[in-house]
């Protein structure tokens, strides 16, 4: 009697002692990509021993866990408290793909084009959409407002010196929109320009990329009668209607006049700046070649210098090398090509007098490092590519620049 007595006020003890354990967690952030760390928070009431498991044979014994899915699906995580199934709770966590990044390199160089691409995790191969967003310097076909839908936008800069921020959102499937950034730099590189003076007497300027199409710019600088000749060595050189010779650095105000009663201008084959005058050659330091006659023409011609008079044409010793007595005249030594004005028209021809091109055109220039010919037709610039000097030729014209207004001069830097 006794024993069942002790029996069963155990039993009522027990019963009076029942455990309780209120389990519960919360999870961020509450759309996982895979990849991302998600922070599991025990807010349980009760209990003392925990068990996670995550739904991917990957379990912890932590309070508050911290978990990375590496795939993308349905994970079913479940917490229990003291090794009792009774004190469980189990919630599905989604997560979807992992964040997309943005391919960019160190360093893009401006008006250079560059393809932008993403690296979208997409192992289902679902239906990807992009929205790309650039800043007000970016450019090319590919945008609209700045903005992009393609999977690879091809894009260039036109400022350097500045850190662009590229943006991208995507949406792979019905999932929803992922949104990340990347910035680099964009930076300046050494080009061709193009310079030039229209018939309001205003000199513009105009970089030269391949591909890309810069418009010309004023360059603040506007010259005092109208402009016969430019060129371009480390300063910039202007022959006036007038005779008159100007020099300006670049961008900045004209300096007072280098010389006067000037006929021609050119730059030697060393890059020293000559000029004529009646029969003489003259540079800086005075007169340099003085022929028997006017002098009608002067171009560079390998390391010195070619001139032109009534009598044909002349090296800087005094040799003939033609007859032709070529007005105006540019020499690309390397190619054996020259360029000169007769009878009204701007004649293309071998250095030995073999025709190749008879056409109008306004102050031709010659680009011997590049075997290029500018001219100038109306509001446009024009130039042809010349052939290599075992088949001297002329290639096909390529407008370059189109301006508001008639051109009357042209010149360009090397790179």
């Amino acid at each position: 009697m006794r024993r069942l007595f002790l029996i069963l006020l155990t039993s009522l003890v027990l019963l009076g002692c029942k455990k309780s354990v209120d389990v519960a967690f919360t999870y961020t952030p509450e759309n996982p990509k895979a990849g991302q760390t998600v922070t599991f928070v025990n807010v349980s009431s009760g209990g003392e021993k925990w068990l996670w498991l995550f739904g991917d044979k990957s379990t912890s014994t932590y309070r508050n866990p911290s978990h990375v899915f590496t795939r993308p699906g349905e994970y079913l995580v479940t917490l229990q408290a003291d090794g009792e199934a009774r004190f469980a709770i189990a919630r599905t966590v989604v997560v979807g793909d992992t964040l997309p990044s943005i391919v960019v390199p160190d360093t893009i160089n401006y008006y250079s084009r560059h393809t932008f691409e993403a690296s979208v995790y997409n192992p289902n191969g679902l239906n990807v959409e992009y929205e790309w967003e650039f800043s007000e310097n970016a450019a090319g076909e590919d945008l609209t407002d700045g903005k992009s839908s393609k999977a690879t936008p091809e894009v260039y800069f036109t400022v350097a010196g500045v850190t662009e921020t590229i943006r991208l959102t995507v949406r792979v499937g019905e999932s929803s929109p992922m949104s990340v950034e990347a910035t680099v730099p964009i930076t300046g590189v050494d080009s061709k320009v193009l310079y030039f003076v229209d018939e309001e007497r205003r000199l513009y300027r105009q970089p030269q990329f391949s591909g890309i199409e810069v418009e010309p710019s004023y360059t603040g600088l506007t010259f005092s009668a109208d402009v016969s000749a430019l060129l371009c060595s480390d300063r910039l050189f202007a022959l006036l209607g007038d005779g008159t010779l100007v020099s300006a650095e670049y961008g900045s105000p004209i300096t007072a006049p280098l010389a006067s009663d000037v006929s021609y201008i050119a730059l030697s084959g060393d890059g020293g700046l000559l000029w004529a005058s009646g029969s003489d050659i003259k540079n800086a330091g005075g007169i340099v070649y003085s022929a028997t006659s006017t002098i009608i023409g002067l171009s560079a011609y390998y390391n010195g210098y070619l001139l032109s008079t009534s009598e044909g044409l002349f090296d800087s010793n005094g040799t003939q090398l033609s007859t032709i007595a070529a007005a105006n005249v540019s020499v690309d030594a390397m190619r054996q090509i020259m360029v000169y004005s007769d009878g009204g028209k701007t004649q293309v021809s071998t250095l030995g007098g073999s025709p190749l091109l008879s056409f109008d055109a306004v102050s031709p220039y010659l680009d011997t490092t590049d075997g290029l010919m500018y001219y100038a037709e109306g509001n446009n610039v024009v130039t042809r590519t010349l052939g290599i000097n075992s088949r001297p030729s002329v290639g096909e014209p390529v407008v370059i620049c189109q301006h508001t207004a008639d051109i009357t001069a042209v010149a360009a830097t090397t790179k």
